[in-house]
């Protein structure tokens, strides 16, 4: 197994007999068959009862990740009786399932429609969830979508076969000129309620309503973190062209700040940048960095890293 899938779930058929067992002691369903996966396995181990029109999701717990998913339920619930759209869970709590000497969480959530949503109804869905105020005990987004690029970059010496001292350089300096020139901006932007990692591919059909899911990374700051995402992923639109993003910004319908929109753009680029120096010396590894350096520090189009726009589409005050 490669070391950067050392946490993934993997599907096993004993796995699911458990998985059936607590959910059919929770009483989520009178004869439950959590045997179709929905997507190949990644962190998460997505698996449908289509009879009971559930899914489960199953993640591989580590230290602390319990305590993450069970706030994560938490303000999810309270985000949905609030209005928010978003995915509610089908049971507020989590189930723990033991397989093969590991431990499990598993929860459940309503079967939706995940076709490909278009800007419009993406940008329905950001201006319904940033409306909301956001709640107490939520992580600010600067501690869980940027923190740890600072703890990756410190980091990079100790790795087994670290990457080379150049490599380590640069990728210093990159993170420090990002930091630069984020951190204040984001200090200052008033705080709303966030997904934290809001693209159409997590955004379901409920019902006729577009609703979020994958909320993992629910957080508080500036909404224009939530929109670099939806920006920078624009070629997952439906039949998208490179007017996406600015139909997006039309629909949203809301004044947005540029100049620090770019600042995170950069600094989710770094950050995938820095994500793969982690793994340096797994192949293709280095060619991935290179590209991905070439496209941050030459201003070009990052499609190499998300598919996305340009960083002239921001332009702006």
């Amino acid at each position: 197994m490669k070391k950067r899938e050392f946490n993934r779930t993997v599907y096993e058929e004993s796995l699911v007999e458990r998985l059936n067992e607590g959910a059919a002691r929770q009483g989520l369903a009178p004869d439950p068959d959590f045997s179709e996966v929905l997507k190949p396995p990644t962190l998460h181990l997505l698996l449908a009862d289509r009879r009971a029109g559930l899914v489960a999701r199953v993640k591989r717990l580590e230290e602390g990740d319990l305590e993450k998913i069970t706030l994560n339920l938490e303000l999810v619930t309270a985000a949905a009786a609030g209005g928010a759209p978003v995915l509610p869970p089908a049971m507020t709590e989590v189930l723990v399932a033991e397989n093969k000497g590991l431990t499990y969480g598993i929860t459940f959530w309503p079967l939706a429609d995940n076709r490909l949503v278009s800007p419009a109804e993406m940008a329905e869905v950001l201006r319904g969830i940033h409306d909301l105020r956001p709640l107490r005990g939520m992580p600010d987004c600067m501690q869980i979508r940027f923190g740890r690029v600072k703890r990756w970059v410190k980091e990079l010496p100790g790795l087994t076969g670290p990457p080379p001292k150049d490599v380590i350089t640069k990728c210093r300096s990159l993170v420090d000129g990002a930091m630069e020139a984020l951190e204040p901006q984001m200090a200052a932007a008033p705080k709303r309620f966030l997904h934290g990692d809001a693209h159409p591919a997590n955004i379901v059909i409920l019902k006729g309503r577009p609703l979020a899911c994958d909320l993992d990374e629910i957080c508080s700051g500036p909404a224009e973190v939530d929109l670099s995402m939806a920006f920078i992923q624009s070629e997952r639109y439906p039949g998208s062209d490179a007017s996406a993003g600015e139909n997006l910004a039309r629909a949203y319908g809301r004044p947005y700040n540029a100049k620090l929109l770019r600042a995170i753009i950069r600094a989710r680029c770094v950050s995938r940048a820095l994500s793969l120096v982690r793994f340096w010396g797994e192949p293709g590894v280095e060619n991935d960095f290179y590209q991905r350096l070439d496209a941050i520090e030459n201003g070009g189009k990052f499609s190499k890293l998300y598919g996305g726009e340009s960083l002239a589409m921001f332009a702006g005050p």
